[in-house]
């Protein structure tokens, strides 16, 4: 090679830091190599995800960072920096190593192997690999906005891709290659180029060469001669021998250059010097120029600067003396101290409250929550709560001996279950199924509710749903709560409507009023009135155990005035205390005015004169202007009152309480200026609303500024327990705090507080809202000395002092309720038996048309069979997919589980189990989907795609409202629900279910210390011979089946056998590994 010389010659793989011999660096091997397009610098990547660069013809190192966990498979030049490619993504980033953007395109299996170019403009590449990995696709990748942005079905297996300005050549690993046209996205020409593999592939202009392998003797043998292709005219021809050993090779663009890499994993650098005294040239023909870390150097004064030609030695060469003492230098601990920390900034809680005073800005500064100022104080760790572990972690040898009794007597043949009577319409008798001694601990609480030391007590602590592998169901809710009371579950979305709900459950007239709404045959429309019906009765249903509102706040996400008010929290939105506080008053507001309109349309009325009867509030307003004759006024009912008015303090201002709040937001008045429609001029006006009457039950907004309500906290007693209403001769109310305050003879209305929304905010910040109020007693009458703590999930016991003491810094009034002690204080939890209409399970209910056209699967019940108490029926539900988990990783701990994926429901299935027409399927509905789909399932739902859109669906679609409305009866006509691993359907559904009421096939068959249930396919083989849940599930067949293992439970049952049979069957299935043999 005249003119051509080897520069240097270096070791191409790096030893990793810390390793103490190079033979560590043989595990590693250089699996990318490219020339930089517009740097002097040269790029290789290994097996390890290592990215290095070698700058100039000295090959000084520049660059190494870690671009990936697998090995980089490419390398590609781009104008912003450098594209690399690896098993499971494209990532690019500057010449300097710092990342821009990752582009994953296949996430879970990998399987990339080679990326190229689609045009010169550098805005788009190809990425493929692997075909059973990628999904027989190539990705196409934009570069400008960082995503995929399109697929390509191609079937083959890729190990190379290049292009010139036509074609994109796509290298298979059979050794053929194809011509693809990335405008028509076809293979124009395939060529066969190798036997067996391709080694390399080059392209330049209309030329493409190809190196590879041929099979001979079953080994990969080296083909001695390169394949040449002309791609203008689509032709082929050998062009030249080769038998070198070179594992990667590339040349510069200045054509100046090539380097490569050998078998010993060595760079080699070779030039071309036409002229020996002639200056090497550069890799590329106009390079940027290569940035370097700036170096400041200090400047020396000349005093201290070294004289290196002076006769006295170095300084390294003049030896110190040992020392037998501690030097000065040696600081001790106390004495060092960390300097230069960004200072901490001012909390926005003082910045809100901001006023200016002449020429200060004055702030008031809460000692309580932020501690003394300019007092350094000692760190204390803070106490954390010994959470138990999940379920699935914990020693299973104490709940063996539970779950076999709750077992036993969960299990009852089907005489027995016949002779089950339903509840009487009595509310008294509907309490009877709770547990009235669950309301007494039966551990030590954990969960305080008063803190000595001024922090915030844990029972009113932030809340947070921690997932396993197996979601949020594994999550132990029954240690924070040990009541019979029932908290929800903080992780179905808008989680700060908790609160309002469990303020609202616990009010006897609006427990009653929105419980009645459920008598009704209502399954067309999103009603939330309904919903919060359906949510009360599964509380009541759940008997201290959690719940989840996932029905009520689907319908409320689907509400438009909702998501015009901004009340829908689907990207978990980070409020401030403030932001917080409006946004549940402005929900509190929307959900009563809601309510009003549902009642409306439910009972096809024009005014919402139930509503209006509890907690509607008559008010007066007035326009007069002084400057025309306008004069106007008319009457509205609101159904909740703003405090938001400061009262004027006569007496001593410690004196207050809300109930002079309450007296002057009962009267406001403002003045502003309007385009006047009597004068046609512009003008102020003076408008003023009164307050005529309040109703029996008073809900307030206190709607105060956070300097307002810290004053509050200053209020003794500010918080009444009880307040009295006194009418003058005009009409109008007139509040007093105490009784004596009002003369005998005077008649008086007493309210009695019920419960109240509190705002939590803690040190950092961090607010959340949690609910106190009072609770029923054993009858179901609004226990007077009984509060309990809703903090999401978590209920505890609070005393009524505790409850209303707001002087804590962390503690913030939100809602509160009172009621008149002269209106109803029972709970009548049965009240919507009276006149049910079941009307709904005698007939098609569907979302769109008629049985016309559509696949019919089930034959509606007739009213000779109606459902009765004790009446067994076999339910199985399938679920789609609506979001995927979402996973926290970190390079610190393992992987978390933060979301677990979201399920609805997309089908329900429901078959008599006995009577002449045993086995028949009375309901199968489909579920419209309102959401986007991630994933049908198919394989374990047997749902299609397209079977719950109602424009293409032929299925018996339904309404989720129809679908739930129809279990909820079947519920509470005493119906035994039969199936296998129900408590998941149960929970998708949204219902909840007594355990009386439930035969579940995955508990009946299980052995507590083989820790594996089984599955219902295995099951019915084991016990039957039968193999079902062939290819894809159906509900309808899953139904069936499990009622056939639960006769055959009985069967077993009845003849001493089940015990021999359940171990015979544990023990095959260890045996082959609880598969079906094929």
């Amino acid at each position: 090679m005249d003119g051509w010389g080897e520069i240097l010659r270096i070791p191409a793989i790096k030893v990793p830091r810390g390793s103490h011999s190079a033979d560590k660096a043989v595990q590693k091997g250089i699996t990318a190599f490219k020339f930089d397009d517009s740097h002097d610098l040269i790029w290789l990547g290994d097996s390890s995800g290592y990215l290095y660069s070698f700058y100039g013809m000295k090959l000084q190192p520049y660059v190494s960072c870690r671009v990936c966990q697998g090995q980089i498979n490419q390398i590609l030049g781009h104008k912003k920096g450098v594209l690399t490619l690896s098993s499971k993504g494209v990532r690019l980033g500057t010449v300097e190593g710092i990342s821009i953007y990752r582009v994953i395109c296949s996430k879970e299996h990998g399987g990339l192997r080679c990326m190229t170019y689609t045009s010169n403009t550098q805005t788009e590449v190809y990425a493929g690999g692997r075909a059973s990995s990628t999904g027989s696709r190539i990705f196409k990748i934009d570069l400008v906005n960082g995503k995929v942005s399109g697929c390509i079905s191609y079937s083959q297996d890729l190990v190379f891709m290049t292009c010139n300005l036509q074609y994109v050549i796509f290298g298979r690993s059979d050794g053929c290659v194809d011509v693809f046209d990335p405008k028509s996205e076809r293979v124009v020409k395939t060529f066969r180029c190798h036997s067996a593999s391709l080694s390399s592939i080059f392209i330049h202009d209309n030329i493409l060469m190809t190196t590879g392998y041929s099979l001979k003797k079953d080994r990969f043998v080296p083909d001695p001669l390169v394949n040449r292709f002309d791609l203008q005219t689509l032709d082929s021809n050998t062009a030249a021998d080769l038998s070198t050993f070179i594992t990667l090779m590339d040349i510069s663009d200045s054509g100046d250059y090539f380097a490569f890499i050998d078998g010993m994993q060595n760079l080699h650098l070779w030039a071309r010097v036409p002229d020996p005294m002639s200056p090497l040239p550069n890799f590329t023909v106009y390079g940027k120029p290569v940035k370097f870390p700036s170096v400041n150097n200090e400047v020396i004064p000349m005093m201290n600067r070294l004289n290196f030609e002076s006769a006295f030695p170095p300084l390294n060469g003049i030896k110190l003396p040992h020392y037998d003492e501690m030097l000065l230098s040696a600081w001790p601990p106390d004495a060092v101290f960390k300097v230069g920390a960004v200072p901490k900034p001012i909390d926005y809680e003082i910045l809100r409250g901001v006023r200016k005073v002449q020429t200060f800005n004055i702030a008031h500064y809460d000692k309580d929550k932020f501690g003394s100022r300019n007092i350094v104080t000692k760190y204390e760790k803070q106490k954390k709560l010994n959470i138990p572990k999940f379920i699935s972690e914990k020693d299973s040898d104490q709940s063996d001996d539970e779950n076999e009794s709750h077992n036993s007597e969960q299990l009852q043949d089907f005489a027995a279950a016949r002779d089950m009577s339903l509840p009487a319409s009595s509310s008294s008798n509907r309490t009877d199924n709770i547990s009235q001694d669950k309301i007494y601990p039966k551990k030590q609480n954990v969960f305080e509710t008063v803190s000595d030391s001024g922090e915030l007590p844990n029972a009113f602590k932030l809340m947070r749903i921690a997932y396993s592998k197996f979601g949020v169901d594994d999550f132990d809710f029954e240690y924070f709560n040990n009541t019979r009371f029932t908290g929800l579950e903080a992780d179905a979305g808008n989680t700060y409507t908790n609160s309002i709900i469990q303020l609202y459950k616990y009010n006897p007239p609006l427990y009653n009023y929105i419980s009645l709404s459920l008598r009704e045959d209502v399954a067309d429309e999103d009603i939330l009135l309904v919903e919060l019906g359906y949510l009360f009765d599964k509380s009541l249903n759940a008997n201290g155990h959690h719940c989840a509102p996932s029905n009520f706040q689907r319908v409320l996400s689907t509400n438009a005035e909702a998501r015009k008010l901004g009340l829908i929290t689907e990207n978990e939105c980070v409020y401030d205390s403030y932001g917080q506080r409006k946004l549940v008053q402005v929900f509190n507001r929307f959900l009563l005015e809601q309510i009003s309109r549902d009642e409306q349309y439910l009972y096809t009325t024009t005014e919402p004169v139930r509503l209006d009867s509890l907690c509607g509030v008559s008010t007066e307003t007035r326009i007069v202007s002084k400057f025309c004759s306008l004069e106007r006024s008319f009457s509205t009912v609101f159904h909740s009152i703003d405090i938001n008015v400061l009262p004027v303090s006569l007496n001593a201002p410690a004196s207050l309480t809300i109930v002079d709040y309450i007296q002057a937001s009962m009267s406001k008045a403002v003045s502003r200026p309007i385009n006047c429609d009597v004068c046609g001029k512009r003008h102020p006006i003076d408008a003023s609303l009164h307050v005529r009457s309040l109703p029996a039950d008073l809900i307030l907004n206190i709607d105060l500024t956070d300097e307002q309500l810290v004053d509050i906290r200053f209020l003794k007693g500010w918080l009444v327990p009880e307040f009295y209403v006194a009418r003058t001769n005009d009409g109008s109310s007139v509040l007093f705090a105490k009784r004596e305050s009002v003369p005998s003879q005077v008649p008086v209305r007493r309210y009695d507080i019920t419960g109240l929304v509190v705002q939590i905010t803690d040190r950092v910040n961090r607010s959340h809202l949690v609910t106190l109020t009072k609770v029923p007693d054993k009858t179901g009458k609004l226990d007077k000395e009984s509060w309990c703590l809703f903090n999401d999930f978590l209920v505890t016991e609070v005393s009524q002092e505790e409850a209303l003491d707001l002087s804590y810094w962390w503690k913030k009034p939100v809602v509160i309720m009172y009621k008149a002690v002269d209106t109803e204080d029972k709970f009548v939890y049965d009240c919507w038996r009276q006149n049910l209409d079941v009307s709904i399970l005698y007939k098609d209910h569907f979302a769109r048309g008629t049985r016309e056209g559509k696949i019919i699967e089930y034959k509606l019940l007739t009213h000779d069979e109606p459902p009765l108490p004790g009446t067994m029926v076999a339910i199985d539900a399938e679920f789609v997919q609506i979001a995927p988990q979402e996973f926290e990783i970190s390079f610190h701990r393992p992987k978390k589980l933060v979301k677990p994926k979201r399920l609805v429901l997309g089908r329900i299935s429901v078959l008599k189990c006995d009577g002449k027409n045993a086995g028949e399927c009375f309901i199968d509905d489909y579920i419209v989907a309102k959401e986007h789909i991630d994933d049908y399932i198919t394989s374990f739902s047997g749902i299609e795609p397209g079977d719950l859109d109602p424009d293409k669906s032929k299925r018996t679609l339904v309404t989720l409202q129809t679908a739930y409305r129809k279990m909820w009866l079947l519920l509470n006509l005493g119906c035994i629900f039969v199936g296998h691993s129900l408590k998941g359907d149960f929970r998708m559904i949204n219902i909840q279910v007594p355990p009386e009421q439930v035969r579940d096939t995955a508990e009946l068959f299980y052995l507590k210390k083989e820790k594996r249930k089984l599955s219902l396919k295995y099951l019915i083989y084991q016990l039957f011979k039968d193999n079902v849940q062939v290819g894809n599930h159906d509900s309808i067949e899953d139904a069936d089946s499990a009622m056939r293992a639960y006769r055959k439970y009985l069967e077993l049952k009845s003849n001493g056998t089940f015990e021999d049979i359940l171990q015979r069957i544990y023990l095959e299935g260890q045996m082959s590994q609880f598969r079906i043999p094929q």
